[in-house]
């Protein structure tokens, strides 16, 4: 994960570096656990702290199975699905190599990039507009 503030001082440091060429796999650290992004969200948006209620995974994918059999036999599409499952279990952690990228220093934390995206896309984008 990466914030867009992050992002562009990448680019720009790219730009004005003396390595010809280069290739980067950026990503945001300290990472932040799922659980970690899970509660900064809710706290912002809903008021409360705390992850929320969890199930284990198999009971999650068996769930997500049940819910693809009634979107099949109904035709309504569910929000749920167990690739959009598997894929939330995934680690969400990556490699990065912006330590080769000479003098770059990131100028925002991620939870401080994340504060700010829910700010312009939830919370300041108006009062009558749904969250979720």
């Amino acid at each position: 994960m990466a914030y867009i503030g992050n992002v562009v001082t990448v680019l720009e440091t790219c730009t004005t570096t003396k390595q010809k060429y280069g290739l980067y796999n950026y990503t945001d650290t300290p990472d932040i656990t799922k659980n970690e992004l899970a509660s900064q969200v809710k706290a912002k948006l809903k008021g409360k702290e705390g992850v929320g209620p969890t199930v284990h995974y198999w009971l999650g994918i068996i769930l997500d199975c049940t819910a693809d059999l009634v979107t099949k036999i109904t035709g309504k599409n569910l929000p749920v699905s167990p690739i959009r499952v598997k894929k939330f279990t995934l680690s969400p952690t990556f490699k990065s190599t912006k330590a080769s990228l000479e003098n770059f220093q990131a100028p925002f934390l991620l939870k401080w990039g994340v504060e700010r995206t829910l700010q312009s896309r939830f919370i300041r984008s108006g009062p009558k507009k749904e969250v979720f």
